[in-house]
């Protein structure tokens, strides 16, 4: 970095470059995950068609011990092998500031950022792309000339840069105002726009590509669903598919439900605000009040399907089957079982032609009708990993009061009052203490998958103390000591911090409802519906245990349809609040030392994104 003073300006100038490489081998089933449940030995393990109540037959009389005995599983179990992949992000940035003491009373802070962003590379280009819109190369042989999708391979001639995303060159400015308003009290105001890194996005990474770390999915029953396919005692009568790697001819017949990058994302970014107003007190006594807010943009989700059945295809109306005939009726039609013109690998003595050599849209000879009017009907599934559509809105209410006292003690307190709204979530989900799973329950509909989010805090209190003890030279208690002695007994100090936070919301999961309950596939998720307001049941935690909240507002949707995701986390059912009571005695300089350490642990909750900590 360079700083030059000109006048009232303080100038400043630098850059930074870093270079992350990753060579990753990890693999989180090296022997399979196998589930069972009833429903495989139940009367009736397919629920919806004409006269059945959705959601009510299901494995009635079954027993998950009964399934595991004949090996019947569950479905969606997979078993993979990884790749060795050397990753690589290489990233440059360059900065300027401008300090403009423009009055005694009134400094500007002026600066901007340029991120220089690449995307991830791979040592072996074994990165892969999907493009929604080309022509899939085996549609013809399918039979359906005009199917699109493809995964194209990266340094390639359908794809010709070594990342999936073109380099991001981002423009980031930063103002910055304080003014003394008064003797004792200053106001400061802010503005900022942040890019967040790459590697935040953690399921485009190249060694969580299918490519380089292959699923084999466990294909439980037939095309109806019912009829039992391969059981425990021969799970992959095919054998373990390897990593494709760069073998373009493989990746174009896999129907396995697959994932990658969409060419053409956008670079998240979050715009950060605060006004800020300090006034000191008689007898070192600080009041502090500020509002802070956040707004992400085009921020990343894991995964988005992009293989939902389109709404105009999807029965409408009430489940009920005598009110409702023709709902039922197109059930019927789109579960109906249909030649599959994909089908390339199907077990003798079915005898399939097509292209595809994998997943159950490659290995059945029939499929639901509904498998071939999905976007795209060649793959049992289709998703785009860290889709950067996204965004999220944070406001804050923060006050803070602060003590200093003459005798080396120091007392803070510190409060928020803050929302979180988003429609993404936690990139690491499965490490957090409370956060919803990934999914829309409508793709096709993504502002009403905005909620509150799964970290939201509404309301928090800090308090945190830092008080030096009188012992050793200097000091009202053995201020004569020398040596060995004044090194035993100075320099201690006794911290502690008591946190007080509202719980988290509840996550209502589950995708109940006649819809998703029907048999047809990929319609995305009908979360319950609510008939009313849930409040917090009463009593001790020991009673409450297994009635939190009142649960008996909440049902499965008694229409045919897709409901938003404002039931999934509602502001009045949360988890307990958390007390939070630390004590701290060190030594070594605690009036510096741990008072540092105190005053960042009482900062208020800060206004970040959902799922990236932004710095720069």
């Amino acid at each position: 970095m360079l700083s030059k003073i000109v006048g009232k300006h303080n100038l400043k100038f630098g850059g930074e470059f870093r270079l992350l490489r990753n060579n990753y081998y990890e693999s989180n089933d090296p022997a399979g995950f196998f589930h069972f449940n009833a429903n495989m030995t139940g009367a009736n393990p397919q629920n919806g068609g004409p006269g059945r109540t959705p959601g009510a037959d299901a494995a009635a009389g079954g027993n998950g011990f009964a399934s595991f005995l004949l090996g019947y599983g569950a479905g969606g179990d997979s078993v993979t092998e990884p790749a060795r992949t050397a990753d690589q992000i290489k990233y440059l940035a360059l900065y300027a500031g401008d300090t403009f003491q423009v009055t005694k009373k009134f400094t500007v802070n002026l600066g901007v950022r340029v991120d220089l962003q690449g995307d991830w590379t791979e040592r072996f280009d074994r990165i892969l792309v999907f493009n929604p819109n080309e022509t899939s190369p085996i549609g013809t042989q399918a039979g359906m000339p005009d199917v699109k999708g493809a995964f194209d391979l990266v340094h390639s001639s359908q794809h010709h840069s070594r990342s999936a995303y073109d380099p991001w060159n981002d423009v980031s400015p930063r103002i910055g105002v304080s003014y003394q308003f008064a003797r004792n009290t200053v106001i400061r105001a802010g503005y900022g726009i942040f890019y967040v890194s790459p590697d935040i996005r953690w399921d485009d990474a190249p060694h969580n590509l299918f490519i380089n770390s292959f699923n084999t999915t466990w294909l439980t029953a037939q095309a109806d669903g019912v009829t039992p396919k391969n059981t425990l005692f021969n799970p992959f009568p095919t054998g373990i598919t390897p990593p494709f790697g760069r073998d373009q001819a493989l990746i174009n017949v896999q129907g396995n439900g697959v994932s990658a990058p969409l060419v053409g994302e956008k670079a998240p970014y979050s715009q950060q605000w605060n006004l800020n107003i300090q006034h000191q007190l008689a007898g070192n006594l600080l009041l502090d009040v500020a509002y802070a807010g956040s707004k992400g943009t085009h921020l990343p989700m894991h995964t988005q399907d992009l293989n939902q059945l389109q709404p105009q295809f999807l029965p409408t109306g009430a489940a009920d089957p005598i009110a409702n005939p023709a709902a039922y009726a197109q059930i019927a039609f789109l579960t109906a079982q249909v030649a599959n013109p994909f089908a390339g690998n199907c077990a003798p003595p079915a005898v399939c032609t097509g292209p595809v050599q994998s997943g159950g849209v490659g290995t059945n000879p029939t499929v639901k009708r509904a498998q071939l009017l999905l976007p795209y009907p060649q793959y049992d599934d289709v998703a785009v990993t860290e889709p950067d559509n996204r965004d999220s809105s944070y406001h804050s209410l923060q006050e803070k009061v602060q003590k200093r006292f003459s005798a080396g003690a120091n007392i803070l307190a510190a409060y928020t009052v803050s929302k979180l709204i988003d429609n993404t979530n936690s990139e690491i989900n499965w490490l957090e203490a409370a956060s919803p799973g990934w999914g829309d329950g409508n793709a096709y509909d993504l502002r009403h998958e905005r909620s509150l989010d799964g970290f939201d805090v509404p309301q928090r209190l800090v308090l945190g103390s830092v008080l030096d003890l009188p012992f050793g030279r200097g000091k009202k208690f053995a201020n004569n000591w020398s040596g060995v002695a004044n090194k035993l007994v100075s320099g201690w100090g006794v911290d502690t911090i008591i946190t007080f936070q509202k719980g988290f919301p509840i996550i209502i999961g589950g995708c109940p409802g006649p819809l998703s309950n029907s048999g047809i596939p990929n319609v995305g998720c009908a979360r319950a519906a609510r008939a009313g307001v849930s409040h917090l049941t009463s009593g001790s935690l020991q009673d409450r245990l297994t009635r939190w909240f009142d649960t008996s507002v909440f049902a499965p949707s008694q229409i045919f349809g897709v409901t938003d995701r404002k039931t999934l986390t509602l502001p009045f059912l949360r988890i307990p609040s958390l007390v939070r009571r630390t004590v701290l005695v060190s030594s070594s300089g605690p009036s510096s030392s741990t008072a540092s350490t105190i005053r960042n642990l009482v900062r208020p909750i800060p206004a970040v994104v959902a799922a990236a900590t932004l710095a720069g």
